[in-house]
C-alpha cells in the first residue's frame, strides 16, 4: 500500500496544476514514464489483494517482486546512467524488502512460536547481513552516479538525504551487531525472545524511516553537473 500511496503522490507532485485532472492523466499515460508508474501501482495493488484477500503468499511474493523490479526503472535512475543505475536500484529495493520482511517475520515468531524463533533468528541475521552489504554497495553506486562531487553530500538537498540514509544504515548495522552478538546467544533465556522482539521492533522503525527518506529522494532533483570552463579561441590575447 505504501507503493500505491507513493505512486499517487508522485503523480500529484508532477502535475503542473496540483490536481490529477483527466487531461493530465491522459498525457501521463501517453508517456513511457507514466505507463511504468501505472504498472507499478497496479502491481502493488495486486500484491496487497493477493496477501490480504486471496491469502496467496506465493502469488503476493511474485507480484511484489515484479513491482520492486519495475520500481527500479522510475525516478532518477531512468534518466541518469540508466543501464547501471536501474539494476543498482533494483538490487537496492529488493535487498531492503528482504531485510524488512525478515525482521517482521522474526517479530511474529517471537510472539507466536519461541522454538521456531530460536531456529530462524540466526538465519534471518545472516540474510540481513547480506542484505545490508547489497544495500550499501548499490546505494554507494547510485550516490556516485547522481552526485557530481563529494561536497554535494552537504551542499545539496539530495546529498543531505543521502547522508541521512547513510547515518540510518550505520545505526541499523549497530542494531544488527547487538542482536547477533548480544541477544542471540542469550535467546534461550526466559526473556530472551521478548528482548529480541523489542530490539527488532526498534530496528523495523528505523528501517521504515530510512525507506521513507529514500522515498523523498524521488522528489528532490539531483545536484547539477558543474560546467567546465570552455577553452578560449586561439589568437585572442588577454
Amino acid at each position: 500500500m505504501l507503493l500505491v500511496i507513493h505512486g499517487i503522490a508522485w503523480l500529484h507532485h508532477l502535475s503542473p496544476t496540483g490536481h490529477l485532472s483527466r487531461d493530465y492523466m491522459v498525457s501521463m499515460l501517453g508517456s513511457t514514464l507514466g505507463r511504468v508508474e501505472l504498472l507499478r501501482i497496479v502491481l502493488a495493488l495486486l500484491t496487497f489483494l493477493a496477501i490480504a484477500i486471496a491469502r496467496r503468499p506465493a502469488l503476493a511474493l511474485a507480484f511484489g517482486t515484479v513491482c520492486l523490479l519495475v520500481s527500479g526503472a522510475v525516478g532518477h535512475p531512468a534518466a541518469i546512467h540508466p543501464f547501471v543505475a536501474i539494476p543498482a536500484k533494483m538490487i537496492h529495493l529488493v535487498s531492503a524488502s528482504i531485510w524488512l520482511g525478515g525482521l517482521v517475520w522474526l517479530v511474529w515468531l517471537a510472539h507466536c512460536d519461541h522454538a521456531a524463533c530460536r531456529i530462524e533468528a540466526t538465519r534471518v541475521s545472516s540474510i540481513a547481513l547480506i542484505s545490508i552489504i547489497a544495500i550499501f554497495l548499490s546505494g554507494l553506486l547510485q550516490a556516485v552516479l547522481f552526485l557530481s562531487t563529494p561536497g554535494d553530500l552537504i551542499h545539496s538537498n539530495y546529498g543531505l538525504l543521502v547522508l541521512a540514509k547513510l547515518i540510518g544504515l550505520a545505526i541499523l548495522v549497530g542494531f544488527g551487531a547487538y542482536n547477533r552478538f548480544g541477544l542471540l546467544p542469550r535467546l534461550d533465556a526466559s526473556d530472551g525472545a521478548r528482548k529480541l522482539a523489542r530490539s527488532v521492533k526498534q530496528e523495523i522503525a528505523i528501517v521504515t524511516t530510512v525507506i521513507l527518506i529514500g522515498g523523498f529522494l524521488a522528489y528532490v532533483p539531483t545536484p547539477p553537473v558543474p560546467q567546465t570552463a570552455l577553452p578560449e579561441p586561439e589568437g585572442i590575447e588577454r
